[in-house]
C-alpha cells in the first residue's frame, strides 16, 4: 500500500505513488527526498521508483535506526549517528543559553573526533574517559563530561543504549580552581580603564555599577530604562529562575552613566544601550545594528587593556583579570559599603546566595585574629578534663 503523504493533498494521478515520487504529464517517475539533492529518473517503471522510495523514505524517517537495525543487524550504531539525533532531537528541548549551547556542541564535536566511529553500545567507561582526559583541561574537563552524560540519558530514552549511563560512571570530575586574578581594588580598575577605549569603559563602568555580565551587558536596550528602574534578563539563567528578572533603581551614577550611553547611541541610531562604530568593516550577519558590540569582541578589547595598563606584566595571558571580574569588584566593594549580600545576591540575579559569596572573594589570605593570653602560673592551677 502506498504511503500517504502528510503534506497537501496529491494530484490524482500520482495516487498510486510513494511519498516523494512524482509522475509528469507524459507518464514517467522521478525520486527525491527533501535531503537528497538530485532526483532519480525511472522512466515508466512505477514499481522501481515505488520500492526505492519506500526503502529511502524508511531510512530517513525518524524510525531511520530502527529500519538500520533490522536490515543491517551486524552493523553496530556508531557514535556518531547517535549524537547527530541527539543535536536534532534532544538538544533543542534543552533549556541552555545560546552561548552554552554553542560551547557544548564544540564539545561535543570534540568527543567526536574521539569516539565518533566506535560502536555506541561497545563503548566502555575506559574509552569515555580517556577520550576526555586527552582533549579537556581544567574546567572543561567537567564541562565534557556533563555533555556525555546528556547524550546517555538520550540516548537510553530512544533505546539506543543498553545498561548504565556511561557518561555518570566516568570518575566526577571537580571544579577547577579559579586561574584568574581578581582585580584588587577600585585604583586598579581605574588603572585598567584607562588604557581602554571609550566603549570599553562604558561597559566597565556598567558592570561596576549594576553587577551584570557580558551578555547583559552587550543586550542591554534603551527601551530597558524606565526612568527610575533599569530592567535586566540574565541570559543565562531566565528560563530557570524568577531572580534572573531584576528592576533596578536607578541612582544618580547610573543615570549619568545611562545618559552618556543614550547620547552615543541616538548619535548611531542603534537600539542598544552599548555601542562601538568599527570603520571601515562590513557589517557581521549576527549584528542586529552595524554599531552593536558582540560578546567575543568586548572580550578581547577589555584582555587588550588589562594587558596595556602594566599592572598584570608578571601574569602570563590566561592569569590575568578578564572582564567577568568587574562584577567581582562591584559585588566586593557594595559589601565594603555596608549593603548586605542578599542585597548583592539580588542584584546579581542568582538564585543562591553561595553562587555570590564565590563573586565575593578576593586573591588575598583572609587571616583571622586570634590571642594567646595564656600564662604558665594559670596553666598550673587550671581544672582541665583528662
Amino acid at each position: 500500500m502506498a504511503v500517504k503523504s502528510m503534506g497537501k493533498k496529491r494530484e490524482s494521478r500520482n495516487k498510486d505513488l510513494e511519498t516523494y515520487v512524482k509522475r509528469d504529464l507524459r507518464g514517467y517517475v522521478r525520486y527525491k527526498h527533501p535531503r537528497m539533492d538530485t532526483w532519480q529518473y525511472f522512466g515508466t517503471d512505477v514499481k522501481a521508483a515505488n520500492e526505492v522510495a519506500r526503502i529511502v523514505n524508511a531510512q530517513l524517517s525518524s524510525q531511520a535506526e530502527r529500519v538500520r537495525r533490522i536490515l543491517d543487524p551486524d552493523n553496530p550504531i556508531t557514535f556518531n549517528e547517535v549524537a547527530n539525533r541527539f543535536e536534532a532531537l534532544y538538544v533543542p528541548t534543552l533549556k541552555w543559553s545560546d552561548n552554552y549551547t554553542r560551547e557544548n556542541l564544540g564539545r561535543l564535536r570534540i568527543l567526536r573526533t574521539a569516539l565518533g566511529e566506535s560502536s555506541f553500545q561497545a563503548i566502555d567507561v575506559l574509552q569515555a574517559s580517556e577520550a576526555i582526559d586527552n582533549n579537556f583541561k581544567g574546567d572543561g574537563r567537567r564541562l565534557a563530561r556533563n555533555v556525555l552524560i546528556h547524550l546517555y540519558r538520550f540516548a537510553k530514552g530512544k533505546g539506543l543504549r543498553k545498561g548504565s549511563n556511561i557518561g555518570e560512571e566516568v570518575l566526577q570530575i571537580a571544579s577547577a580552581p579559579r586561574k584568574r586574578r581578581r582585580i584588587a581594588n577600585y585604583a586598579d580598575f581605574l588603572t585598567i580603564r584607562a588604557a581602554a577605549p571609550d566603549f570599553l569603559q562604558d561597559a566597565m563602568d556598567l558592570s561596576l555599577l549594576t553587577l551584570q555580565g557580558r551578555q547583559e551587558l552587550i543586550s542591554m536596550r534603551l527601551k530597558h530604562d524606565k526612568g527610575e528602574l533599569l530592567q535586566v534578563i540574565r541570559q543565562k539563567t531566565a528560563e530557570h529562575t524568577d531572580t534572573a528578572y531584576i528592576e533596578i533603581e536607578i541612582g544618580p551614577e547610573l543615570r549619568a552613566l545611562l545618559h552618556r550611553c543614550k547620547v552615543k547611541a541616538m548619535r548611531y541610531g542603534s537600539p542598544f544601550v552599548l555601542n562601538h562604530a568599527v570603520k571601515g568593516h562590513h557589517r557581521s550577519e549576527k549584528k542586529e545594528h552595524r554599531t552593536q558590540i558582540l560578546p567575543r569582541y568586548l572580550s578581547e578589547a577589555f584582555k587588550e587593556a588589562a594587558k596595556a595598563c602594566g599592572l598584570y606584566d608578571h601574569l602570563a595571558d590566561d592569569e590575568r583579570p578578564s572582564l567577568h571580574e568587574v562584577r567581582s569588584l562591584g559585588a566586593r566593594i557594595y559589601r565594603g559599603l555596608g549593603v548586605d549580600e542578599e542585597d548583592i545576591q539580588k542584584l546579581m540575579g542568582h538564585s543562591k546566595l553561595a553562587t555570590t559569596e564565590g563573586y565575593l572573594e578576593g586573591d588575598q589570605i583572609a587571616w583571622t585574629r586570634a590571642r594567646a593570653t595564656l600564662d604558665f602560673k594559670s596553666a598550673a592551677l587550671a581544672i582541665v578534663k583528662e
